[in-house]
């Protein structure tokens, strides 16, 4: 109880700094290019539009000419841009137009539409680019980023589609190991301290770059704050040039902390040295509830190593995967001297005073495969881990290697990892290599897995509604399960409560999977339904005493009957989030949190989504104490 207690008290100081008052009714209308670029003048010289809010009335074709960054390091922009649903088309922004990003001590060179985005609930809403945007400058640390070059903490970039295709090749520093030199490319965000939120990369993200760390992603190329409900579907690569690392991921290239939440995946992602099909480096990142089906790998340096992971490459310091499953192919190849890859994590490690790495309640299905000339160490799951645990996890996909250990769940274990209640396929050992050991985990067959269920991602569709004061409508939840495909999906979860924050404007009723929401009077609720998930047993049928709770929500907007069509909003009116809890369920009797409480605080729904995704990170702690409980 006393830790559900200081999550609240936590959660609630996080909303007392974050959720904002009302927008500002003071608003800049732009529709044209000549327009937009005298905002963006507006702006490089010195009105930042603090506090204000800026609207595109119209589509905008910027014609390929030579597009200078919206903002400046010393007046980035720290309004409101709403795109309102229109598109830029035809942006061309090269290393001409490049401009400094510092960050930290750091002073880095960028290019993107928006140069800086910075301040507490500075934010990019509701738009579509398209063109392209390079950084060729023949220096160290290099940003490129479709939508903006760095995002800065408590921003915010919602609902956005980039369709830019993104570029670092510059030259870098020494390579020196430690030297502070990157050269990082994103579809979204190249740097991202704030808040990725619904957002979609389709553009193409690559990093050339002799820099010491050569990093590419769909979403945020660096980053340290949040990506939540997003998806990446354009193909991400980093060049066999760079000096140190090279990493690529299919969201996020190199995380440090933060929390990346209810993303998928669907680009192939390549690269030489580190690639990952959620995050390439996750320096005590915390990824939850996501998918990946893109094919991860690459062709190894010579006399190098390559790490490939369906979830993470390389996962370090406190890392967790919960609730996440792979189906998509993962191997390195060429003759790398070691070569590492599994259907979560390729490599898992932590130093000896950090917090291990969790993988919990995660599925792989995809192929996974490796060559390397000295050492090849595969795994179901896991390629080499040290420092970490493993539970609650499935693993269909068969493991192949031309060279070494191939294991049913892990290639390579230390002693200082834990395996327990897992599953693989038969004709493998659970690990291959090193500490053998693997409590209660089972070998099933191939007919076994195609039903076995571990991974349950409920969702509630459609996300967001629109209704009229005295209107009903009807949303379902739905289900996907990995690795397998049971005959009857509803016997693995169940819905124990429902409500709404705030419990003003909406009524919510549930029948089955069927949940109905009637209108009260004008205003925005977040739809909260708490479920219980479980997995299947190994006698056959459902185990319900490994039971996950997940709330699952949406958004409901309430207008007057005779209300005009609404311009799409700004953040925080944002579509529905998962909860981020992966303790275990109570025992019978003792009473299930619950999404119905009301609130006076003021905040609207973003912000109560917020207040159930701030605790992500602390339910890690939850988890690991689980076997001390």
């Amino acid at each position: 109880m006393k830790r559900y207690f200081k999550l609240y008290i936590i959660a609630l100081m996080f909303l007392a700094v974050f959720c904002p008052a009302a927008d500002s009714a003071v608003i800049t209308e732009i529709d044209s290019a000549e327009q937009l670029a005298a905002f963006r003048d507006s702006v490089n010289a010195g009105d930042d539009y603090d506090g204000l809010n800026v609207r595109l009335t119209a589509d905008i074709d910027l014609r390929n000419a030579e597009w200078l960054p919206i903002g400046t390091a010393s007046s980035p922009f720290r309004g409101k841009f709403n795109g309102a649903g229109h598109k830029i088309s035809g942006l061309n922004v090269t290393s001409a137009q490049s401009a400094a990003v510092p960050i930290g001590m750091t002073e880095y060179s960028g290019t993107a539409l928006f140069l800086i985005l910075s301040g507490r609930h500075a934010q990019i809403a509701n738009l579509t680019v398209e063109g392209t945007a390079e950084n060729t400058r023949q220096r160290g640390n290099l940003l490129s980023g479709g939508i903006v070059a760095y995002a800065g903490p408590d921003t915010v970039l919602f609902n956005c589609k980039n369709y830019v295709s993104v570029s670092v090749s510059g030259k870098g520093g020494t390579g020196h190991y430690g030297e502070e030199d990157y050269s990082i490319a994103g579809g979204v965000a190249a740097h991202l301290e704030g808040y990725i939120v619904n957002c979609v990369n389709y553009g193409a993200v690559n990093s050339a770059s002799t820099s010491a760390y050569s990093i590419a992603a769909g979403l945020a190329g660096r980053t340290k704050g949040y990506i939540l409900s997003s998806r990446n579907e354009g193909a991400v690569s980093v060049a066999d040039i760079g000096l140190f690392q090279n990493i690529a991921g299919g969201v996020a290239g190199a995380g440090e902390g933060g929390v990346i939440f209810g993303v998928e995946n669907e680009g192939g992602i390549y690269s030489s040295n580190v690639g990952g099909g959620i995050i390439g480096f996750a320096y005590g990142t915390s990824v939850q509830n996501a998918l990946n089906s893109g094919k991860i790998g690459g062709t190894g340096q010579s006399g190098g190593l390559i790490i490939s992971g369906g979830i993470i490459g390389k996962a370090y310091n406190g890392a967790s995967a919960v609730n996440c499953a792979n189906v998509g192919a993962v191997g390195g190849m060429g003759t790398p001297n070691y070569s590492y890859a599994g259907g979560l994590a390729g490599w898992s490690n932590a130093g000896p005073n950090s917090v291990e790495n969790i993988f919990y309640n995660c599925s792989n299905s995809g192929v996974i495969s490796g060559e390397g000339t000295t050492s090849t160490l595969v795994g179901g799951l896991v390629g080499e881990m040290g420092k970490s645990q493993l539970a609650d996890s499935a693993n269909s996909g068969s493991v192949n290697t031309g060279k070494d250990f191939a294991g049913g769940l892990v290639g390579n274990k230390f002693s200082n990892a834990d395996i327990y209640d897992s599953v693989y396929p038969s004709g493998y050992d659970a690990v291959a290599y090193g500490a053998l050991s693997a409590r209660d985990c089972a070998a099933l067959s191939l007919e076994q897995l195609a039903g076995f269920v571990v991974t349950v991602v409920p969702s509630i569709s459609p996300s967001s509604v629109t209704l009229t004061e005295g209107d009903s409508k009807t949303l379902s939840v739905e289900l996907r399960t990995f690795p397998g495909t049971p005959v009857e999906k509803n016997v693995f979860y169940s819905i124990v409560s429902l409500g709404a924050e705030p419990a003003d404007y909406i009524s919510v009723t549930a029948d089955g999977g069927i949940v109905t929401v009637r209108g009260v009077e004008k205003g925005a609720s977040l739809l909260a339904v708490q479920t219980v998930c479980y997995r299947s047993a190994l006698s056959g049928g459902v185990d319900r005493n490994s039971a996950k709770k997940a709330l699952i929500s949406a958004l409901a907007v309430v207008k007057e009957a005779n209300a005009s069509p609404d311009i799409p909003t700004l953040w925080p009116d944002i579509p529905p989030l998962v909860s981020p809890d992966i303790s275990p369920v109570p025992p019978s009797g003792h009473e299930m949190p619950s999404g119905s409480t009301s609130s006076s605080s003021g905040c609207d729904a973003g912000g109560w989504a917020v207040l159930s995704l701030v605790t992500l990170p602390l339910a890690v702690y939850l988890y690991r104490g689980r076997k001390e409980d």
